[in-house]
This record gives C-alpha cells, sequence and structure tokens, in this order.
C-alpha cells in the first residue's frame, strides 16, 4: 500500500520493504526541488505601425527577448546606445582621436578606427 505523500518506491526497495526492513516514507531524502526563475514582467508602449509589425510574430516574447540581447550585445563603447556623449566622454574621445582616425574597412566596409601613430 503506498501511503499518501510518498513517491512510488523503485522495486527493489520495494522488496526490501516486503521482507521485513521497515522505513519511514518520510525520512527518505526528497530530491531537490529545481531552482525557479526569476522573471519580471516588462512592458512598453509602442507605436501602431509597430504593433502591426509584431502582430504577425507567433512567439513576440521571445522574439523580443532576442531583439533586446542582440542589441545589448552590440552596444557603441562609449556612449552604450544612448546616442549621446557626456562631457566627460566626449573629452576622453577627442583625447583619443587625436592619435586615431576613421577609415571604411575594405572587406565589409563598415566605418573602423585605426591608430594614426603607425
Amino acid at each position: 500500500m503506498k501511503r499518501r505523500g510518498c513517491k512510488e518506491m523503485p522495486r527493489d526497495r520495494l522488496t526490501e520493504v516486503l521482507l521485513g526492513n521497515i522505513i519511514n516514507c518520510r525520512s527518505m531524502p526528497m530530491p531537490k526541488k529545481p531552482s525557479k526563475i526569476t522573471r519580471e514582467v516588462i512592458t512598453f508602449k509602442v507605436e501602431e505601425s509597430l504593433l502591426e509589425m509584431l502582430r504577425g510574430i507567433p512567439n513576440r516574447s521571445a522574439f523580443i527577448r532576442t531583439a533586446l540581447l542582440a542589441a545589448l550585445n552590440n552596444l557603441c563603447p562609449l556612449c552604450r546606445g544612448t546616442g549621446i556623449l557626456t562631457p566627460e566622454k566626449k573629452e576622453h574621445w577627442t583625447e583619443f582621436s587625436r592619435d586615431h582616425g576613421t577609415k571604411d574597412c575594405g572587406t565589409c566596409h563598415e566605418l573602423t578606427i585605426v591608430s594614426e601613430a603607425a
């Protein structure tokens, strides 16, 4: 007979019990519960045109999470995605740019920073 709240015992353990070894089910170690992933809900407003584009996506939450992670992994190291340099950052950039310039990459044609000291 299975005691209420007890997990079903494996066959060899059941045999042990039937042979006379009394086991208190409550003293058996219970498996650890998997840790819960803490999630927060974030809401934001969007324009009607963006809402229309999102409506066709089956799993909008997954899409938005992926897009946010991609954007956060590609932040500008100076402005960190704000698009604005503080006066202090602007001063550091001015100092850095005295010995560095920009040029077009011959391979991907993106703007790249190069040392002018060489």
